[in-house]
């Protein structure tokens, strides 16, 4: 049946992988329209192309760093404005939402009953003065999402949209531009009533949205975005109740869910936004009755002859049908650990002799691998004298919070199983990291030296995920976890030797040891699962004191020293403020820097492009003046970036050129983006790396560029006081 439609699903994988979610939307939306064209940000692999070749009559790709712009224009220009006019309506969809959770059908038919020239299926809301950096048509308080847009013949065969696509950039003022116009416009769900609540209801209001709205599709952001922005609006509940609502849809694979959050998201954004945090009971086992019996091992390294009853009182908690691996590095030390675990109640008693190398982790990985796939979940621990701290109650205080939270009772062993028959996604178990005393590091240092090491064994493992040192590894740290061996395939499965490992004393850090440490999250992640951190009830009830003591203490200090502000994420950019310009004057105490981008054609900006200017850290009327710009060939877009600190101010913005053939001329206001906040005559920036942007109406081949203005480096008492009652307006 024809509908008059033409489809154009745009793709921005950045390893140009198409996941099957893609290919189940394309299914669905295949039977509403007549033709379909893929238009991918970046270069697709030959596999995603050849099964894409399927459905799409066109696939088609630009540079990344593109934006909607360079995607339609693409389009524009493959096809035609004319061609393109013989549809009644382009539909235009994007790969960073998942669906449809309803049939698509009844929305093309609501709307077919609406006069708008475009529709969408959603809407957002800019706040007052927000957004006008990036937004030129100024403040509009709703817009549609462009995850799902649809334009009609009128407006796509009219002059000024085809001139919108080949000369302009969309932004989310696009809406009240051809509003303004005279074009009109509608959207399938009223979201009206989310005003007052959110900005964006179709990421922080998912579950209202589909169980309220019947909105067909869902943001993946809501699980993979920063778990510090997720805090901004909301106690960061989203995330997990979308999953939730998720299981509960009828016909909903949570396969192509999962196949694309643990493939493109940073684990530990993941595990935060979906809450993967397990409080067990240590005294009630909730384990089902009409639950089948795994195959469980324990895996356990004693190297102290002393510990060995603390371990075996530990490893009387695992079911009697467990079985039981031990190492040690000496025939006396066996015979010791022998006389004591003989009385076990257990499966196989399996007791070897190693080399003294590698710690457990040796062991663990070279002895493990002969027999990991003959059971279905694993524990693996190993005694701690960590006696690298002193007072020794430290050390003793990190040995207790990986037992009691690995193998506290035969109850709280019950429930870990249980959990992981509950989640069949979860991978991983493992207490969270020490953060009492010395310890108090792990708190945003919890990669410590051992980034580059754990990047290494990533690659040489074949791993395919998000490292990214700005955000902790989820981690056991204490070596001490239960696991699917499943998750751990690429790990455990690689041929170890014990000659891998350095030999004894080892350093505090930075070896391949402390590598393995925190890489099993993200091969759990690689191979399909999420890791999740457990505590018995008694450990976590002392945990939200500790936490919260540690920042009322932090807090404390911040906040009477002068600065009180709003949200974590406001004070980390304070803190990050100071101490980067306390770096800055530690490498020169004089100087700072001002960078001037050349944008590249693709929009995008680079150092290979970029000109550097230094002067003093004193506040005042500057003057910077880069010459000699004629090596670059044409450009659009300038970027000035006036210094690599935060919270400045900058006022009296001007900016003057010289082409290459002499002419000079003062650039219009109207052509000067800002990324900050705009308090009145000033921009103030809290963001790291300030900037402005210069937009020309056509490109340009630059000898010189002038920029004057009056920067403060610090934040005036004034400007901090017009913010915070900026944010309690909204």
């Amino acid at each position: 049946m024809q509908t008059g439609r033409l489809l154009i699903y745009n793709i921005s994988d950045r390893a140009g992988v198409v996941d099957d979610y893609i290919y189940h939307m394309l299914d669905e939306l295949d039977k509403y329209v007549d033709k379909i064209v893929v238009v991918s940000e970046g270069t697709l692999r030959q596999e995603a192309k050849k099964k894409l070749a399927f459905y799409a009559e066109e696939i088609l790709e630009y540079p990344r760093g593109g934006r909607m712009t360079e995607a339609i224009r693409a389009v524009a220009e493959a096809f035609g404005w004319d061609r393109l006019g013989y549809y009644k309506e382009i539909v235009w969809v994007r790969d960073t939402v998942m669906g449809p959770l309803v049939s698509l059908g009844s929305v093309f038919r609501q709307m077919e009953q609406k006069r708008a020239d475009f529709w969408g299926i959603s809407e957002s809301f800019l706040r007052e003065g927000a957004g006008e950096g990036e937004n030129r048509n100024g403040y509009f308080p709703e817009y549609l999402d462009d995850y799902f847009l649809v334009f009609r013949k009128e407006l796509v065969m009219s002059r000024e949209f085809q001139d919108y696509w080949e000369n302009e950039r969309y932004d989310s003022g696009f809406t009240r531009k051809f509003a303004n116009l005279g074009f009109e416009w509608d959207v399938y769900l009223d979201t009206k009533e989310y005003l007052d609540i959110t900005y964006e209801p179709i990421l922080t209001q998912a579950v209202s949205m589909i169980e309220k709205k019947g909105c067909p599709f869902f943001a993946m952001d809501a699980v993979v975005r920063d778990y510090t922005d997720a805090l901004l609006e909301s106690s960061g509940e989203e995330g997990r109740a979308l999953v939730e609502c998720l299981q509960r849809q009828n016909g909903f694979d949570m396969d192509l869910f999962w196949q694309h959050v643990l493939r493109v998201g940073n684990i530990a954004d993941i595990q935060k936004n979906i809450c993967a945090n397990y409080i067990l009971s240590g005294q009630t086992s909730n384990r089902k009755k009409e639950a089948g019996q795994l195959r469980i091992a324990l895996v356990i390294h004693i190297y102290f002859p002393e510990l060995v009853e603390e371990c075996y009182q530990y490893a009387q908690s695992m079911p009697e049908y467990a079985d039981v691996y031990i190492t040690t590095d000496s025939e006396e030390k066996k015979k010791v650990i022998y006389e004591k675990f003989r009385h076990l109640n257990c499966g196989k008693l399996d007791i070897r002799v190693v080399p003294n190398c590698g710690r457990d982790v040796g062991p663990f990985l070279v002895e493990t691998g002969t027999y990991f796939r003959e059971y279905d979940l694993i524990c693996h621990t190993h005694d701690k004298k960590a006696g690298q701290v002193r007072p020794g109650s430290i050390g003793l205080a990190f040995s207790d919070r990986c037992f009691h939270n690995s193998l506290r009772s035969k109850a709280f062993v019950e429930n870990i199983i249980q959990t992981f028959e509950d989640h069949e996604r979860l991978g991983i178990l493992m207490p969270p990291p020490p953060n009492h005393s010395a310890y108090y590091f792990t708190l945003g240092k919890g990669w410590s030296v051992n980034f580059k090491v754990t990047k290494e064994l990533a690659d040489r493992l074949g791993l395919l995920v998000d490292l990214d040192e700005t955000k902790e590894p989820v981690a056991p740290i204490g070596s001490t976890f239960w696991v699917r061996p499943k998750a751990l395939e690429k790990l455990l499965g690689h041929e170890w030797k014990y000659e891998n490992f350095p030999a004894e004393p080892l350093p505090w850090d930075g070896t391949v040891l402390h590598a393995v440490e925190r890489i099993y999250g993200f091969c759990a992640q690689d191979a399909g699962y999420y890791p999740g951190w457990v505590l018995c009830r008694e450990d976590a009830e002392r945990e939200v004191f500790n936490l919260t003591q540690m920042l009322y203490t932090l807090n404390h200090e911040i906040f009477n020293k002068g600065q009180i502000l709003d949200n974590i994420k406001e004070t980390a950019k304070h803190l990050d403020k100071r101490f980067s310009m306390a770096e800055q004057s530690g490498r020169n105490a004089t100087m700072s820097v001002a960078t001037l981008f050349l944008g590249d054609a693709d929009g995008s900006y680079s150092d290979k492009r970029a000109e550097h200017i230094a002067r003093k850290w004193e506040d005042g009327n500057c003057t910077f003046a880069y010459t000699g710009l004629e090596k670059y060939d044409t450009v659009q877009e300038l970027l000035f970036e006036p210094t690599v600190a935060k919270g400045i101010e900058v006022a009296d913005f001007h900016v003057s050129i010289e082409d290459t053939d002499g002419n000079r001329e003062e650039i219009p206001s109207e052509w000067i983006t800002d990324h900050g906040i705009k308090l009145g005559e000033k921009d103030v920036f809290l963001d790291e790396k300030p900037g402005l942007t210069i937009h020309f109406q056509t490109e340009r081949r630059l000898r010189n560029v002038w920029i004057e203005c009056r920067i403060r480096y610090e934040l005036s008492k004034e400007s901090i006081e017009q913010i915070y009652s900026k944010c309690k307006e909204e």
